[in-house]
C-alpha cells in the first residue's frame, strides 16, 4: 500500500529514522487546487504503475523524482 501526503516528515521518517514502508508519493504541490493536485497524481500513477513500489516519489509540477528506498 502507497501512502500519499504533502507532508514532509515521511522523507525523515523513511530515510534517517528507517521506518518501513511499501512506498511514498510526496505530493509537493503547494497552491495547487484540488482537482489539480488530482490530476497529476493519477498522471504520475499511470507512468509509475507497478515501479512505485518500494520508492520515495516526490512530484511537483515541473518533474517527478523516484528514489529507491534503503
Amino acid at each position: 500500500m502507497l501512502i500519499i501526503t504533502a507532508d514532509k516528515d515521511f522523507g525523515e521518517l523513511t530515510f534517517r529514522l528507517k521506518m518501513p514502508n511499501c512506498g511514498i508519493i510526496l505530493a509537493g504541490l503547494p497552491d495547487t487546487d484540488c482537482n489539480d493536485k488530482a490530476k497529476l497524481l493519477l498522471v504520475a500513477l499511470k507512468k509509475l504503475g507497478a515501479n512505485a513500489r518500494n520508492k520515495f516519489i516526490v512530484i511537483d509540477k515541473l518533474k517527478i523524482r523516484i528514489r529507491k528506498m534503503l
